[in-house]
C-alpha cells in the first residue's frame, strides 16, 4: 500500500501544472577497450545534469551520428550502465574492472538496430530508463557502455568501430520536469515510513 502511495505523490510532483523544461548535453570522455581478438566495446559519459535541480525525466533520447560506407547488413547496438569507474587515458579491456571487458548492469538500457545500407546517419536510441534509474533513483553510475550484439560476438569489429569516430560529438535530449523534491527523496521517506 504504501509503494503505491508513493508513486502517487511522485505523480503529484510532477503534476501537470508543472513547466516542461528541455536539455541538450554532450558526450566526453569517449574511450575504447578492446580485447586483442578483434572486438571492441565503447565508454563514455554525458554531460552533468546536477545544475538542473529536483526533476523528473519524461524522455531521454541520445543522438549519435554513425559514419562510414552503405553496408547491406544492420546492427544491433546496446547501451549498458558502468557500475565502476575508469579514465579514459588508461581504460582497457582487463586491467580496472572485476571482469573483462567492463563492469556494467547487464540490463539494456537502450538499442537500436541500424540499418547499414543508409550509410552515413544519425541514430537516437532512448535511454529514459538508464537516467530515471542514475538521476532520479541515484542508482550510481560511471558512463555508459555501448556494445554491438551480433551473430558471433558482444563487441564492435574494426569496420563497426570506424562508424562511431563521431560519437565524441554525440547529444543527449533530454525532456524534464522540475519538481520541488527529488523523486527518491519521496520514496525513501515511504520507505522510512513502513
Amino acid at each position: 500500500m504504501r509503494g503505491w502511495m508513493g508513486m502517487v505523490a511522485i505523480a503529484l510532483l510532477a503534476a501537470p501544472s508543472a513547466r516542461a523544461d528541455q536539455a541538450t548535453r554532450t558526450t566526453h570522455d569517449v574511450a575504447t577497450i578492446e580485447n586483442g581478438s578483434g572486438q571492441a566495446r565503447i565508454l563514455f559519459r554525458v554531460g552533468d545534469l546536477s545544475d538542473l535541480g529536483p526533476i523528473v525525466i519524461k524522455r531521454a533520447t541520445l543522438r549519435i551520428p554513425i559514419t562510414g560506407e552503405a553496408a547491406s547488413r544492420a546492427l544491433e547496438l546496446r547501451v549498458h550502465n558502468l557500475t565502476t569507474d575508469w579514465s579514459p587515458g588508461s581504460a582497457d579491456w582487463n586491467s580496472g574492472w572485476s571482469r573483462a571487458g567492463g563492469d556494467f548492469e547487464d540490463a539494456v538500457y537502450g538499442g537500436a538496430r541500424i540499418d547499414l545500407s543508409r550509410g552515413a546517419t544519425t541514430v537516437s536510441l532512448d535511454v529514459s530508463p538508464l537516467l530515471k534509474d542514475t538521476y532520479e533513483m541515484g542508482v550510481p553510475s560511471y558512463g555508459l557502455l555501448l556494445t554491438a550484439d551480433t551473430t558471433y560476438t558482444d563487441g564492435f569489429d574494426s569496420e563497426d568501430l570506424s562508424r562511431f569516430a563521431g560519437l565524441s560529438s554525440a547529444v543527449l535530449d533530454l525532456d524534464y520536469v522540475r519538481v520541488s523534491r527529488a523523486p527518491r527523496s519521496v520514496l525513501d521517506e515511504d520507505v522510512r515510513g513502513r
